[in-house]
């Protein structure tokens, strides 16, 4: 079983061009293989936040306060 991480931007979320692109190549590898595991990410829709302090911080070592704990 293969995995494919699927990752989207576009503003225009359903209408979008690029999108359908993405998807018709998810459809090519389904057919290929039925048991393909698909990890789809929409950055468009849920964008990942701005690194800042708290974050940075989280993600090199263990969370000190809540704003780390929540950022990791």
């Amino acid at each position: 079983m293969s995995t494919v991480l699927v990752i989207t931007s576009s503003a225009l979320s359903e209408a979008s061009v690029s999108n359908e692109l993405a998807q018709a190549a998810i459809n090519h590898l389904r057919a290929a293989d039925p048991k393909l595991r698909v990890i789809a990410r929409d950055v468009g829709t849920n964008p990942i936040p701005h690194l800042n302090a708290d974050s940075t911080t989280a993600l090199r070592g263990e969370p000190s306060n809540d704003a780390q704990l929540a950022a990791r």
